[in-house]
This record gives structure tokens, sequence and C-alpha cells, in this order.
């Protein structure tokens, strides 16, 4: 089960992904509308508790890991349902088993 200071560490690992833009988002979830994604450019990648917030100009994309939430960094085996993949020109990171919400008020 992943900690706050476990989020911290994988939050560190996701700053090189910060004014990057997304070439390709995917996901599983039917409700949660991808294509909001393409072409964005990621401001700033943000820890709350156990929730990494990913935060765009006009919207913020918050992961909640739960009991087993996972991110694989250029690696794209399964480790549980595809909650969110982001693909970027040269790498790209995957969210398995947490809660993924858009926040469209400002942080």
């Amino acid at each position: 089960m992943p900690e706050a200071p476990q989020v911290r560490i994988i939050a560190n690992k996701l700053q090189p992904f910060v004014k990057q833009k997304i070439v390709k988002a995917t996901t599983l979830e039917k409700d949660f509308d991808v294509a909001r994604l393409e072409g964005e450019t990621i401001q700033e990648i943000l820890v709350f508790g156990k929730q990494i917030l990913i935060r765009f100009t006009k919207f913020t994309v918050r992961y909640h890991l739960l009991m087993f939430g996972v991110v694989r960094i250029n690696d794209s085996n399964p480790n549980g349902k595809l909650r969110l993949g982001l693909k970027f020109k040269d790498s790209e990171f995957n969210f398995y088993a947490g809660d993924i919400y858009y926040i469209d008020q400002p942080l």
C-alpha cells in the first residue's frame, strides 16, 4: 500500500515530464475524456497525501493511488487496470489501479 512518502518519490520521478507536451493519452475508463489531454503541456506535478496532481493551464488531473496504485515510467507492462497512460515525444508514464479525475477549479 503506497503511503505519502512513497507518493512523493513517485512525483519526483515524474518531474522530468514537466513542460512536456502530451502526444497521446489512453485509458480504459469509459467516463474519463482523454482527448482533453492530447496536445496539452504539463505545467506542474504536485503531491497531496496519496494523490498526484498533474496541473495544466486550465485544469488539473488528480490521480489517487488508493490501496494498490502503481505508476510505471517508460514501462508499459500492466500491473492492474490502466487508469491513464500519457505518451510524450520520447517517453511515457502510466497509472494503474487507482482513481483518476479532472479538477476544473483552480488549485
